[in-house]
């Protein structure tokens, strides 16, 4: 993980792409549209 858990009014924040691809799912980021696509 390349950024930090960060505690932000008692809950834990974590990188979104290190909790999906710990589950199996793989992140894509589309710079034209930015948006982010998650497959299972």
């Amino acid at each position: 993980m390349d950024v930090a858990p960060e505690i932000k009014d008692g809950r834990t924040m974590l990188p979104f792409r290190w909790i999906a691809q710990a589950l199996g799912a793989s992140v894509e980021w589309d710079e034209a549209t930015q948006t982010v696509t998650v497959k299972l």
